[in-house]
């Protein structure tokens, strides 16, 4: 990252970002649960900040931003991107997002609608089905989760802080409900959703209905990956995301030719 130290103060919290690259227009990150912004996407940076501007925070309670119990919500983050992007100048910035960090970026186009450019979506999410309320509620902590990402916040806020977020965020999923097709049908914005082949299968079904409802959205399905498919086959989602930003904004461009 070229300046490791910005930051923006937002309910008595100091959230820390990255700005890497230069040209318009920027585009803004967000990273999945007890993720940091430098660890979800340091493959998928040099292929886009050459050509473009690239905010790329830490979430709050996340890597370096700031931690308080009471201001730990899902609904703040959305306003804490929304506010990010006024804070940088950000006009009509793609929004590119992983796991939580999608079903993020999702929310704040859905309740903000024109303030993306476009949506890129990875390993996402549209929202608890009705066959999984309640589930997170059980599980105290998760049966599994990846040793690299237990360790991303000791150095600012100790060790095992992954697990207050982890219950901060995942035992309140079933209160974010899948958005019906109906409100996935506003986002007018090109979508582009990325999954891995080994995908939840929810999540695949949740893709295909908002492909199906949504004007202008495709799903690429990548072999040999699940979850984190943008970091187990970097070359090829980088390809994919390069190439979708690229054409959004060259159909933007023609457009406003046409209309100018």
């Amino acid at each position: 990252m070229s300046d490791p130290c910005p930051s923006l103060l937002r309910d008595g919290l100091q959230l820390r970002y990255a700005v890497e690259g230069v040209g318009a227009p920027g585009a803004l990150f967000a990273h999945g649960l007890t993720g940091t912004g430098r660890a979800d996407w340091r493959r998928m940076l040099p292929v886009l900040a050459p050509t473009r501007r690239c905010v790329v925070p830490d979430l709050r309670g996340h890597g370096r931003s700031d931690y308080r119990d009471d201001a730990f919500r899902f609904d703040a983050m959305v306003a804490d991107l929304l506010a990010l992007i006024a804070h940088e100048h950000l006009d009509r910035p793609h929004l590119v997002g992983f796991s939580m960090g999608a079903e993020l970026v999702l929310a704040l186009e859905l309740r903000h609608p024109g303030t993306a450019r476009s949506l890129t979506l990875i390993g996402a999410s549209t929202g608890c089905p009705p066959d999984r309320g309640g589930f997170a509620r059980t599980i105290a902590d998760p049966p599994e989760w990846p040793q690299s990402l237990q360790r991303l916040h000791d150095g600012h806020h100790g060790p095992e802080h992954w697990r207050r977020l982890f219950r901060g965020i995942a035992h309140t999923w079933d209160e974010r409900p899948e958005w019906p097709p109906e409100r996935l049908r506003q986002v007018e914005c090109p979508v582009l959703i990325v999954q891995g082949e080994g995908e939840t299968p929810y999540k695949h079904r949740q893709a295909q209905a908002f492909v199906g409802a949504a004007r202008d959205a495709r799903l690429e399905i990548v072999p040999g990956a699940d979850h984190p498919v943008h970091i187990q086959q970097p070359e090829r989602v980088n390809a994919l995301v390069h190439d979708f930003l690229r054409d959004v904004d060259a159909s933007v461009a023609t457009h406003a030719r046409s209309n100018g």
